[in-house]
């Protein structure tokens, strides 16, 4: 009953993760529409560049469709991430209550935050706090209660009875009587001692109840495993997942210095290609590797998020030691 009661923590602080998911994930996918629009900008004035050109037949007819299947192409991944954008506003209202067709504009982005707790420390927390080891250990002591039961239930356990009497008044001839009788013409204080044994022969009792016995010694073993796994389970889970975060830390620098790096560029062969020193092929080159950086920077925050409140929710936590996830804005 008092994991019960605390399963409704576990519940409140799930839809809390949720809500902040969710609503990071509608950051997200904004901040990559707005990617795909400058990717949609962007490919629209190469390819009004170059239309020019080939009236001016500096350019030949292949490189003009070229152009333009670029900027269709820009086209339609925007038109994409718009819809992935209006999925991931219906996901957060479904979380609050609002209408489906709400819109959210977010004013703040996602600030990325190192994770700071050790992994000894995860495990520490998630022995005394996690969910999964907590309802291990509550069907153990349950399975090791209802198998003593089972034995103490077949025992031949003795009986004792105590009769003290009953009140009762009496009217005659002789006048009204108060007396306490266990029974007629009886005072006395009566005690009775007996062994009852209650065993079931026939049926899914067994013999003396040896299978009901048995399925309780059967059902605490499998408890003591589940409960021994469990422990194991959440280690091995703690592990991995601070496996994961170092990961993504390590990708969030890269993609970091990736989308830097591929501005710059993206500016130069812009600047070679209007000048005509650099090729079409490289300018189309260099922008889908801008808009993957743009994506993959993204991305690599909000997995970082998610793990971290994944591992949150496994040790049972709300926030870690010096952290919360509301916090972790730019605004």
């Amino acid at each position: 009953f008092k994991r019960q009661q605390a399963n409704l923590k576990v519940r409140r602080r799930e839809l809390r993760f949720k809500i902040i998911s969710q609503y990071f994930n509608v950051v997200r996918t904004k901040e990559i529409t707005r990617s795909k629009k400058i990717q949609l900008r962007k490919s629209s004035f190469i390819y009004r560049l170059a239309k020019e050109k080939l009236s001016l037949k500096k350019i030949r007819s292949q490189q003009f469709y070229q152009a333009k299947a670029e900027f269709l192409k820009a086209h339609n991944e925007y038109q994409e991430s718009l819809y992935n954008v209006t999925a991931a506003e219906q996901d957060l209202a479904t979380s609050l209550g609002d209408e489906l067709t709400t819109t959210y504009s977010p004013r703040e982005l996602l600030k990325f935050k190192t994770l700071t707790t050790l992994k000894d420390t995860s495990y520490r927390f998630a022995v005394e706090k996690s969910p999964l080891f907590l309802d291990a250990k509550v069907k153990l002591k349950n399975a090791n209660r209802s198998f003593e039961k089972a034995l103490k239930d077949n025992m031949p356990l003795p009986k004792f009875d105590l009769k003290l009497g009953a009140f009762r008044h009496n009217f005659s001839k002789n006048g009204a009587e108060d007396v306490i009788q266990t029974s007629t013409n009886n005072r006395n204080v009566e005690v009775v001692a007996s062994i009852n044994m209650k065993w079931k022969i026939f049926g899914s009792g067994g013999l003396f109840n040896t299978n009901r016995d048995r399925t309780a010694y059967l059902d605490k073993k499998i408890a003591e495993i589940e409960y021994r796994e469990s422990r194991r389970n959440v280690r091995v889970s703690v592990s991995s997942l601070h496996r994961k975060i170092r990961f993504l830390e390590k990708q969030y620098e890269a993609s970091s210095a990736l989308l830097k790096n591929m501005k710059i560029t993206f500016d130069k062969t812009l600047d070679n290609y209007i000048g005509g020193k650099t090729s079409f092929a490289n300018i189309k080159l260099t922008l889908e590797l801008l808009m993957d950086s743009y994506e993959e920077y993204e991305n690599s925050k909000y997995l970082h998020l998610i793990t971290k409140l994944e591992l949150a929710n496994l040790i049972g936590m709300d926030d870690f030691p010096g952290e919360s996830f509301e916090g972790l804005v730019i605004k």
